[in-house]
């Protein structure tokens, strides 16, 4: 965590935004670079996890304002479907070509189709911790803030029912019958 913050004060100093510090801190000293923090004690990490994306959440409800949403209500469902459902055709698209050029008959209706399905819809969620980190540092106000809040806590809902659908076709055309 310190050397988190101190990663952070490093890169606020370059105008970047202290979140970038953070996740480049977790990138070098996490398992897949500097190996300073096993992925064990990752996995066990469940819990604060849990905690901190419920606290996210929490700030995101928090700083919606019922008196601002009123009149953009059509928009920002415009904005998340075509967003969500946008990401979730499009990754689906590109990853039935790419498994079906790369991977040996893999067999389109069996494989590749309801594999690529399951990755779209989890590429429909976005990283509310990230916006919300940023927003806040930033001191956004206006329109375009309320939106996006807006649409990033609609977006993961959004994104749970692509991946529930998406399992319940893929497991239908994977196991005939189901």
């Amino acid at each position: 965590i310190v050397a988190g913050l101190l990663g952070s004060l490093v890169l606020r100093k370059v105008n970047l935004p202290s979140v970038t510090g953070y996740i480049l801190v977790g990138v070098l000293l996490g398992p897949s670079v500097g190996r300073v923090i096993p992925a064990e004690v990752i996995g066990n990490l469940d819990v604060l996890t849990n905690i901190a994306l419920g606290v996210v959440a929490y700030l995101i409800g928090g700083s919606l304002r019922i008196s601002q949403l009123r009149g953009m209500g059509k928009m920002v469902v415009w904005v998340t479907l075509t967003q969500s459902v946008g990401a979730w055709i499009f990754v689906t698209v590109v990853m039935s070509l790419v498994i079906e050029h790369f991977v040996p008959n893999p067999g389109f209706w069996q494989f590749s189709f309801p594999m690529a399905l399951i990755v779209g819809a989890i590429s429909a969620a976005t990283a509310p911790a990230a916006t919300i980190a940023i927003v806040r540092e930033l001191r956004a106000r206006g329109p375009l803030t309320t939106t996006l809040l807006a649409v990033v806590a609609l977006d993961d809902a959004v994104a749970v029912l692509a991946y529930a659908l998406s399992v319940g076709v893929a497991l239908g055309l994977v196991v005939p019958g189901t």
